[in-house]
């Protein structure tokens, strides 16, 4: 059931999910367009065209999800990039100091709920994280969390993929957040 909840003054509602089948499950169920759906829109998705997420969203052909390593291994070290990003400095020994000090310039509440605005109620998202105090920004702010590997790395060296850069705007949005950082681990 979708419980109230609040971010930046704005209203949110959230589904809590409490295993990834569960989660899925949920996700599957919802009418409209998430995050990560963002960059398929655009057409910016090598992976999956717009027409297939159209028939998909339709129900002309079958949402499954299958896994690969690459989601995989992200999922698995999320919570890790996290707590690097709670500690990180771009000089590596204020970042070590940080760390065995238990310093943290930046803290993130993991968000594992699926969340929607309900002024957006074709809009839905999962976010890694919301930063609820950082060093540098006022507010709390969202986190999404990547791990690159050495096989699509090529695509990181200009920079985040664009696709990405769509998904945190529209996880700025719902939450009107006015700030976002991406935290990539390679």
């Amino acid at each position: 059931m979708w419980q109230k909840g609040e971010w930046n003054g704005g209203v949110i509602e959230e589904i809590e999910t409490n295993t990834r089948e569960e989660w899925l499950t949920v996700r599957n169920s919802l009418d409209g367009i998430g995050g990560s759906e963002c960059g398929t829109v655009l057409g910016l998705d090598s992976y999956k065209s717009r027409i297939r997420l159209f028939y998909q969203k339709i129900g002309l052909v079958p949402n499954v999800y299958t896994d690969n390593i690459y989601a995989f291994m992200g999922r698995m070290l999320e919570d890790t990039i996290v707590e690097l990003y709670e500690h990180y400095d771009e000089d590596e020994a204020v970042m070590l100091f940080n760390h065995a000090n238990g310093i943290k310039p930046r803290k993130v509440e993991i968000r594992k709920n699926i969340m929607r605005n309900p002024d957006y109620p074709g809009l839905f998202m999962n976010v890694d994280g919301r930063v609820i105090e950082h060093d540098k920004h006022e507010g709390a702010g969202v986190l999404e969390c990547k791990q690159v590997s050495g096989q699509v790395a090529a695509k990181w060296e200009m920079g985040f993929p664009v696709k990405y850069l769509a998904q945190v705007q529209h996880y700025m949005l719902l939450p009107s957040t006015e700030w976002a950082e991406l935290a990539q681990l390679t």
